[in-house]
């Protein structure tokens, strides 16, 4: 890291680099938002499911055969891990906008002046947001191919 400032330090950047920076400061601040409500949504929409569950479960037995024994893990054991996923979801979601709004705000900050710390803050933010979404997609797509291979070895 301290390489990465260093290189930093000893440059600024040209008028058509601050420009591109205002134009990718804009698209986090919109990312961002949109983050900040999917993870609202999110978290609302949990806590409407999860107090009509009762209520939805059976309806979902019909539609999609679940036999009474998934029924009960559901009710029982499922509500937790359930719940577990959804914040640890939605904690991400929040996570990955909270890092772009902090990118946003010191990419703003240094197009106004000019100094090389909120240029690297702003840069050590959307680094953390990278490392944050590379992980959470490398998950996704291990879960989906195990998903797939369980999917066709037991069908």
């Amino acid at each position: 890291m301290e390489n990465n400032e260093s290189i930093l330090s000893n440059s600024s950047l040209d008028d058509m680099a601050v420009v591109q920076l205002e134009g990718t400061a804009k698209w986090a601040y919109f990312i961002s938002v949109v983050f900040f409500i999917l993870s609202g949504f999110a978290l609302l929409l949990s806590l409407l499911l999860f107090a009509n569950i009762e209520t939805i479960l059976p309806r979902l037995s019909q539609v999609f055969a679940i036999s009474q024994e998934v029924e009960d893990f559901i009710l029982n054991s499922g509500m937790i891990l359930a719940i577990f996923g959804i914040l640890l979801g939605t904690t991400l979601l929040f996570l990955n906008g909270f890092f772009l709004l902090k990118f946003r705000n010191h990419a703003r900050a240094y197009t106004m002046d000019q100094q090389e710390n909120h240029l690297n803050a702003g840069f050590e933010n959307l680094n953390r947001y990278l490392i944050l979404s590379t992980a959470v997609n490398g998950i996704s797509i291990i879960s989906t191919f195990v998903g797939i291979i369980i999917l066709f070895f037991t069908a």
